[in-house]
C-alpha cells in the first residue's frame, strides 16, 4: 500500500497494489505521485480537481510511504479496502456538510 501522507499522517491519496515478492515497489511511489499530479492539474470535465494539500490540516508537505500490509493478495484485501472506502466516503460527506 502506497500512500501520500502529510506530517500529521493524514492520507491524502492511497493506492493498493499487489507486489510480486511482498516488498515495496519504488515504481508504485512514482505512479501514485504522477496520478496525484494529474488529478490536481485536471479540471471538472476530466479527472476532477484535488487540492495539492491535506484537506484536514492544510499541509502542503506531502510524502509518499510504501508499506506492506497483512494481506498477501488483492482478493484477500478487497473486503477491507471496500469497507475503508465506504468509511472514507462517509467521513468526506460529514466533513463537507460541516463546512456549511
Amino acid at each position: 500500500m502506497v500512500q501520500l501522507l502529510c506530517p500529521s499522517r493524514h492520507c491524502v491519496i492511497g493506492l493498493a497494489y499487489q507486489s510480486p515478492d511482498g516488498t515495496a515497489n519504488p515504481e508504485a511511489v512514482v505512479h501514485l505521485k504522477a496520478m496525484f499530479d494529474l488529478m490536481v492539474a485536471g479540471d471538472i470535465t476530466t479527472l476532477g480537481v484535488l487540492n495539492p494539500w491535506c484537506g484536514l490540516c492544510k499541509s502542503k508537505d506531502l510524502r509518499a510511504e510504501d508499506e506492506a500490509t497483512v494481506f498477501t493478495t488483492m482478493d484477500e484485501a478487497k473486503p477491507m479496502l471496500d469497507e475503508l472506502e465506504r468509511e472514507q466516503a462517509a467521513t468526506r460527506t460529514f466533513w463537507e456538510a460541516s463546512k456549511g
